[in-house]
């Protein structure tokens, strides 16, 4: 019977690809996008204004996709949530979840970078941001995000073995998809169950970014009129470049240390080799 009830969730982690894979997953014959990535509705627990509060706009969101077989919520912050497993199993018990491994020192690393380029993280040292104490911003979580618990995947993973068979869930790897993007995207597609058909191009979506000059790439980002869009297009250009600042190794092995018992632990507990991510950091 059609339905619009969203069947296969990309739930993290934030900075691994997400955006991208889950692209290449809505050209599928057989997949849909909902209308808004990141709508985020079963994160109760994580306060954002941009995030969908009520069921039937975020329902509305696949109304246009009742028959494809699988309908595709690209939420990376489902897996930071300590809420979202349990509301998606409720809504959706059958659902197939994706979760993108990414060394974690490399994911806060990035994550850091993008929120302050975006005006999230007003704490442009990386150390800080890390190991200070933060009060939660309970208007914009992202604000005030802790990163080493976003960095902790185990205890994340392990909430959603609660709720779901590990079976639903389907575990894609950072470097692989970079590597060899088109392999990662057939295997994904074998895992879920879906016709083998390959994309034309795997384009790489949201590539970290950052500002030659602090906060100016933000300047008139809310203009309609054609004179401020076009300004806009010539701040960017000349305000913005590709990847993110180096960070002194010291604070990234700081940051490994901090997160080596989680890396045991989720070794462990998806039964998979990660010596990779404990070699030395930078």
């Amino acid at each position: 019977m059609p339905s619009t009830t969203p069947n296969l969730f990309i739930i993290g982690t934030p900075r691994s690809a997400t955006t991208s894979v889950a692209r290449w997953l809505s050209a599928h014959p057989d997949v849909a996008m909902g209308r808004r990535k990141e709508p985020m509705y079963h994160a109760h627990d994580l306060a954002s204004p941009t995030r969908f509060t009520s069921e039937g706009p975020y329902l509305d969101l696949w109304s246009h996709a009742a028959d494809a077989l699988l309908r595709i919520d690209a939420s990376p912050w489902y897996l930071y949530s300590k809420e979202a497993a349990a509301s998606i199993a409720k809504m959706s018990p059958d659902s197939r979840l994706v979760v993108q491994l990414r060394n974690p020192v490399d994911m806060i690393a990035s994550l850091h970078a993008h929120h302050v380029f975006t005006g999230h993280e007003k704490e442009r040292d990386f150390a800080k941001a890390v190991f200070s104490l933060r009060s939660p911003d309970m208007s914009e979580f992202r604000n005030t995000v802790d990163y080493l618990e976003v960095a902790r995947i185990a205890a994340q993973i392990d909430r959603y073995y609660e709720h779901f068979d590990r079976s639903q869930v389907v575990f894609v790897d950072f470097d692989e998809v970079k590597e060899n993007p088109e392999a990662s995207y057939l295997r994904l597609l074998a895992d879920l169950g879906l016709r083998p058909v390959p994309l034309t191009t795997y384009p790489r979506l949201n590539p970290a970014r950052r500002s030659r000059i602090p906060g100016m790439h933000r300047w008139f980002a809310d203009a309609r009129s054609p004179i401020g869009r076009a300004l806009r297009r010539v701040v960017k250009k000349v305000a913005v470049t590709e990847g993110r600042p180096t960070l002194p190794p010291g604070q990234l092995l700081r940051v490994q240390q901090a997160l080596q018992a989680d890396i045991d632990e989720l070794e462990s507990l998806i039964g998979r080799d990660l010596t990779k991510w404990k070699g030395s950091p930078g």
